[in-house]
């Protein structure tokens, strides 16, 4: 699809997760018609220090540490970046989470908030289920 969008005029940028081919000679986002890439190859990852075994963030083909920041926050300031960013071509921004996929973490601030929203609404005092905390990471950033 990114191919296509190139030759209507639009600018292609993929912010997250790719996980159709990692390692295949044509299968890369940069290699696929996207302009840019932010993001991993494959799906699973730590989302706070960005590795599976190996360093895993790219920004472009080149690796980049941004350890201890939180991946949801990372991909969508990224993709905040592109729309802010002028052009005189209109954008596609693929932006694709790795917070729906194992292993399940949130900023402790944010499972804090939430604790306490929860509280208030209606007394819940169980622990909540860090999956829940994280589509509230992600959910105010996309709108």
């Amino acid at each position: 699809m990114p191919a296509y969008l190139k030759e209507a005029g639009y600018s292609t940028h993929l912010v997250g997760k790719w996980h159709l081919g990692v390692g295949q000679n044509g299968t890369l986002p940069l290699e696929r018609g996207f302009d840019t890439f932010y993001g991993i190859h494959g799906a699973e990852f730590h989302p706070f220090g960005h590795i599976s075994g190996r360093p895993m963030l790219y920004d472009g083909k080149n690796l980049v540490d941004q350890s201890g920041d939180y991946s949801t926050y990372l991909f969508s300031d990224r993709a905040e970046e592109i729309i802010k960013t002028a052009s005189d071509k209109p954008k596609f921004i693929y932006l694709s989470y790795t917070a729906p996929h194992a292993p399940h973490h949130a900023p402790f601030d944010l499972r804090e908030t939430v604790r306490k929203e929860l509280l208030a609404i209606n007394g819940i005092q169980q622990n909540i289920r860090e999956e829940f905390v994280i589509y509230q990471a992600r959910d105010p950033r996309t709108g």
